[in-house]
């Protein structure tokens, strides 16, 4: 029943998003990539230097030192929710090529557009003549015939691949661009969009990283096959992290904060609002001994985070648990190889 319910909030979510607002559009481009973004928190836009660099700051792609590839799975609420992700990055003297692939699906959503029900009007009695009834539409206070006969299961998919160039104009300030497509698919329903990024990273000092990520810069649009349209407006992702060398115990630590600034009116749902401006906070902390064993404790958005990565030679593997206040936790797990 757990399961059930999920997937059917998940379903009128996706269904009705077709023909509301912009509010949420491109909620499935939120959830982050790399088990140890996922560990931080997601503060993530100021410190990134693997291949997950085009989803948190295109301006990072010419940061990775070599060419490396990342992959990473992730499983939500008792596996109702699947989630990967591939990244990969081409540096070439200054500048670089990255592309990132995203793809989120849930199965066996239940559709309940075809159930028949009773036609009596907003009291649920028939023959009063009230308001709706006999009218053949549903509404509020009528009666389903539940039939699980005529109850359509589908599958939800939801894909984004970013494709980035980035530069480094000199060790303290680098810059870079994605140009973001979109598929979505739920059941007969598909859709097709395309957006762009922009990003910068400023080093001041080698100990502080500033980041800066515009995405959907020129709001990204997302066309429909039944013929409506949403707009994905642009969020500004602010990064700000500092780390140190402690020689005592033979690591690093390193603090990281990011604030996503949207301006879709998330009143309710956001940790600070003003008018149709939002912002969030997200906060990461890590240990690193010895560039081989990292511990990492992070806020998202008020939910706990915790994860564990381990480094040998040119490969690291990461893990990340995700709480969540009302459902159950989720995990990340992500691995890559630099060549």
């Amino acid at each position: 029943m757990f399961r059930w319910r999920i997937a059917a909030c998940i379903a009128c979510s996706l269904l009705f998003g077709q023909v509301s607002a912009d509010k949420y559009a491109g909620e499935f481009l939120t959830l982050g990539m790399g088990g140890r973004a996922a560990g931080l928190g997601g503060a993530y836009c100021s410190i990134v230097d693997d291949a997950s660099a085009p989803y948190w700051n295109p301006a990072a792609v010419s940061l990775v030192d070599q060419k490396e590839i990342l992959l990473m799975h992730a499983e939500s609420f008792g596996g109702i929710v699947a989630y990967d992700c591939v990244g990969f990055v081409f540096p070439h003297s200054k500048s670089a090529f990255g592309a990132n692939l995203l793809r989120l699906s849930v199965r066996n959503i239940p559709l309940t557009e075809n159930l028949e029900f009773w036609d009596w009007g907003r009291d649920g009695v028939p023959d009063t003549d009230d308001e709706g009834e006999g009218n053949g539409v549903y509404d509020q206070g009528e009666w389903t015939v539940y039939d699980e006969r005529r109850i359509v299961r589908v599958t939800n998919s939801d894909l984004a691949l970013f494709l980035t160039y980035g530069w480094s104009f000199s060790n303290r300030i680098s810059v870079g661009a994605n140009l973001k497509i979109i598929r979505r698919e739920i059941g007969e329903y598909s859709a097709y969009g395309s957006g762009a990024d922009f990003g910068i990273i400023y080093r001041p000092i080698p100990a502080l990283s500033i980041g800066v990520n515009v995405q959907d810069a020129t709001s990204t649009f997302i066309s429909w096959s039944t013929g409506t349209w949403e707009k994905i407006t642009p969020t500004l992702k602010l990064g700000i992290s500092t780390s140190h060398w402690i020689r005592p115990l033979r690591g690093t630590f390193l603090v990281s904060i990011d604030q996503d600034i949207r301006f879709e009116g998330r009143r309710k749902t956001s940790q600070f609002s003003v008018g149709k401006v939002s912002d969030d906070f997200r906060l990461g902390f890590e240990y690193l001994y010895s560039n081989t064993l990292g511990v990492r404790l992070g806020s998202d958005y008020g939910d706990l985070t915790a994860g564990l990565g381990f480094k040998y030679r040119n490969y690291s593997i990461d893990y990340a648990f995700l709480s969540h206040p009302d459902l159950r936790g989720s995990y990340r797990l992500s691995a890559s190889a630099s060549f």
